[in-house]
């Protein structure tokens, strides 16, 4: 049902195509080094920095998954 809708919505079109039909897409998931507290700049006296979460490359059929290391280190539980 999700992918279905998500296949009406062309912005949404390429990201569900490995899920459709009866071959299912290969994952990776890896944690590695991504943008972490990188080029602050200050705005009206706030200061923002660039923090990449995770990264998403496709590889044929499938895609492999990244997630920040320094995310996954400065995480909690709770």
């Amino acid at each position: 049902m999700i992918i279905d809708t998500l296949k009406g919505i062309p912005a949404c079109a390429s990201l569900v195509a490995p899920f459709v039909g009866s071959i299912n897409p290969n994952l990776v998931w890896q944690d590695g080094s991504l943008p972490w507290n990188e080029n602050p700049q200050t705005v009206n006296g706030t200061t923002s920095s660039l923090y990449q979460l995770g990264d998403t490359q496709a590889n044929g059929f499938g895609s492999t998954i990244t997630l920040n290391s320094s995310m996954l280190q400065n995480s909690s539980l709770f």
